[in-house]
């Protein structure tokens, strides 16, 4: 901290300046108790990744026409930041609820939903 001719003390110089000690402080009670174990690490903060239609056409084996028409008609999640772009995980969530159902799963699901009996 300086002061002038006058003696007087720059109030922000010493904001700052205890500003960076508390900084300090809690630096080192964090890093003790990540170590110890008794501070969990925060989760790393998740990057959305955006796709280009191109890159959604490859990855999911359809036309890039198909993409344009499904966010024209507003069938699929998309922003339009730069060109169409869709969402990783919201583009895989909406291709997953659209999965049809095998014979299979369709005989499972009809078998579970009878009542058996004695659960009456």
């Amino acid at each position: 901290m300086s002061s002038n001719a006058a003696g007087y003390t720059n109030p922000f110089e010493t904001l700052q300046s205890e500003l960076t000690d508390i900084k300090g402080m809690l630096a080192t009670i964090m890093r003790a108790g990540y170590l110890t174990g008794a501070v969990p690490m925060p989760e790393p903060q998740k990057v959305k990744k955006y796709l280009t239609v191109q890159q959604a056409a490859e990855k999911y084996g359809y036309a890039p026409g198909t993409f344009y028409n499904w966010a024209n008609k507003k069938q699929i999640p998309h922003i339009k930041r730069g060109g169409l772009r869709f969402e990783e995980n919201e583009l895989e969530a909406w291709f997953a609820s659209h999965k049809v159902s095998t014979a299979e799963e369709v005989r499972e699901s009809a078998a579970n939903s009878f009542i058996k009996p004695g659960q009456a």
